[in-house]
């Protein structure tokens, strides 16, 4: 009788760790595809960027071809160096938020490996448990 109620004691406990590694599990992969889904948003803005970059890059130099007639365009290359300036800016930051992204997400890929470790060790551990009781 005794060994009943505590075989059925130890499968709740048992089932009740393999619930929480579970529901952390699924929460670690919803967190991981949310993760996913902004770094493919950033590589997306990072090619953007570098476009943007090059496109400005090659009228810049076409325009510093050109001789300057007026200090109109002079200042007009300025701007656009600047501007140039400002997307390698933001292509950096985005490279930056990019690269913890991934971090991030290696990091999240550990610690799900480790839970699934967790989970099925718990789950056998349960049936061998259960194996015991006569």
């Amino acid at each position: 009788m005794y060994r009943v109620i505590s075989a059925s004691i130890i499968f709740v406990l048992s089932s009740d760790k393999v619930l929480y590694v579970q529901r952390t599990l699924d929460e670690r992969t919803s967190r991981s595809a949310e993760l996913e889904q902004r770094m493919v948003l950033l590589e997306v803005e990072c090619a953007s960027l570098n476009q943007e970059l090059q496109d400005m890059e090659a009228r810049a130099r076409r325009r510093q071809k050109r001789s300057p007639e007026e200090a109109n365009q002079a200042l007009q290359v300025q701007a656009w160096q600047e501007e140039v300036e400002r997307a390698r800016q933001g292509q950096r930051d985005a490279e930056s938020k990019l690269s913890s992204l991934e971090a991030e997400m290696q990091k999240m890929r550990v610690e799900m490996a480790g839970m699934k470790r967790d989970a099925e060790h718990y789950s056998r551990q349960e049936h061998m448990e259960l194996e015991k009781i006569p």
